[in-house]
C-alpha cells in the first residue's frame, strides 16, 4: 500500500505545485479516485490501517479536486476515537518498600541488611 502512496505523491509532483484554491485537471482527479478505490478495497489487519492509508487521498481530493470527503473523514475520526478509548493495561504497581534492619557488630559498628 505504501507503493500507492508513493505513486500518488509522485503524481502530485508531476501535476505541479498548485495553490489550495486551484483545482487539478479532471484526469488527475480521476486517477486519485482510482487510487482511493484501490486503498479502500485492500484487505487490512485493522480499520486504523485503512484510515491511515486513506488520509492522504482524502486530503488531495478535498483540497485539489473539490470532492466532499467529510463523511469519509468523519468515519475515520470515529475509528481513531474508538482506538484511543480502548482500555490500556493497568500500570505495573510500584515495588514494595525495602525493609532494612541494622544489627550492631560485636566489635563496634553495625551491619545493615535490606530485603
Amino acid at each position: 500500500m505504501k507503493r500507492w502512496v508513493l505513486i500518488l505523491g509522485c503524481h502530485g509532483l508531476m501535476v505541479g505545485s498548485a495553490s489550495a484554491g486551484e483545482r487539478w485537471p479532471a484526469n488527475v482527479c480521476k486517477d486519485i479516485q482510482a487510487i482511493r478505490t484501490i486503498v479502500e478495497d485492500q484487505p487490512r489487519s485493522s480499520p486504523v490501517d485503512k484510515a491511515n492509508e486513506r488520509f492522504v487521498v482524502l486530503l488531495m481530493q478535498e483540497a485539489h479536486c473539490g470532492v466532499d470527503t467529510k463523511a469519509a473523514q468523519a468515519a475515520d475520526d470515529r475509528v481513531f476515537r474508538s482506538q484511543s478509548t480502548r482500555r490500556i493495561a493497568p500500570a505495573i504497581s510500584a515495588r514494595p518498600p525495602v525493609l532494612c534492619d541494622t544489627t550492631p557488630k560485636a566489635y563496634g559498628g553495625s551491619t545493615t541488611d535490606c530485603f
